[in-house]
């Protein structure tokens, strides 16, 4: 009788670990959507089951990329009720071979972590030579530059719109149009010789249109030109109660290898209300500098007021370095 008695909960314990919902994926759990347009948007479909015997949440979708998004038909599924998942990679947001997951969270005990996995290769409308974006790196003064970027159409009859440029220094553009419906375009960009250092950013856009389909195109190239003063941090969070103290590094970068030596004597520290600054040392390596920099309450509450306020430090010959005191 007792051996009964003490077997009855034991079995109803079994049960209930047993009475869980699970989640199965009915369909294969890889969609390959094979060589297709970039233009094109491509959808896949994942059936989701609930096998268990109890009701299973699901409690979030969540894709890899922001080149797809993920839509489910509901959010909660009864003993055998079924749903979809459906992911939807975006037309002109991947180029190329990819791979990309999306993650499922449910109440499954066994499982809380499902993947479904969606590939393929994007072919895009252009073709681009080497890359849509250059890094220029370390230019020096004085030296006229130029760059060039080749347009491959993969369909015929492709049309550009004119080209727009926003640049951050003075640059000329130029660009080739084919005369053949399928042959390559070129886009060179130059740069003239520069007499002071400055930032190198150029953005040239324009549209891409094949039949009904246009595509937008955008070319960047970024570097620096000649000597830059370069603060680490370059931010810096200030807190309300102001007596704060930190260090910050700075130190030359440019086209002469960055053998240039900062110089105590040649670094120029900002006149700010509030700001109290130690005496420049050396740093591990010998040619940059540490200084300590000193808040009180009254520099702490413009930042509290302002929310961002910069701090210039200058040295002659090279760009300035910008520190930007934000509040939390």
């Amino acid at each position: 009788m007792v051996t009964v008695l003490l077997g009855l909960p034991l079995l109803g314990a079994a049960y209930i670990a047993r009475a869980q919902g699970h989640l199965s994926v009915q369909t294969p759990r890889v969609v390959d959507f094979g060589r297709y347009p970039a233009w094109e948007q491509r959808v896949a479909h994942f059936q989701i089951l609930n096998t268990g015997d109890t009701e299973l949440a699901i409690k979030g979708v969540r894709t890899s990329c922001g080149c797809a998004t993920a839509g489910l038909g509901q959010n909660s599924l009864l003993p055998k009720q079924d749903t979809l998942l459906s992911v939807s990679v975006h037309p002109n947001s991947i180029l190329g071979d990819y791979k990309k997951a999306t993650t499922i969270r449910s109440s499954d005990p066994s499982s809380p972590i499902t993947q479904v996995l969606i590939k393929g290769h994007a072919v895009p409308l252009v073709a681009i030579h080497p890359k849509p974006f250059i890094t220029a790196g370390l230019l020096g003064l004085d030296r006229p530059r130029d760059w060039c970027f080749t347009l491959t159409p993969n369909r015929q009859s492709v049309s550009y719109a004119p080209l727009q440029l926003t640049s951050s220094v003075p640059v000329t553009i130029e660009f080739t149009k084919p005369t053949e419906t399928n042959a390559t375009a070129t886009l060179t960009v130059h740069m003239p010789p520069q007499t002071t250092p400055a930032k190198l950013n150029v953005t040239i856009t324009t549209t891409a249109t094949y039949e009904t389909n246009a595509v937008p195109l955008t070319f960047d190239i970024a570097g620096l030109i000649g000597e830059h003063l370069v603060a680490v941090p370059s931010q810096l969070t200030v807190t309300p109660h102001g007596s704060q103290r930190c260090r910050i590094r700075l130190h030359i970068v440019g086209p002469r290898n960055g053998n240039q030596r900062l110089g105590t004597n040649a670094l120029a520290l900002p006149d700010v209300e509030g700001i109290t600054f130690g005496k420049p040392t050396p740093d591990h390596t010998g040619k940059g500098l540490i200084v300590t920099v000193a808040f009180d309450s009254t520099f702490a509450k413009r930042v509290q007021n302002e929310q961002l306020v910069p701090i210039v430090f200058s040295s002659p010959g090279t760009a300035p370095a910008t520190v930007l005191c934000k509040a939390p």
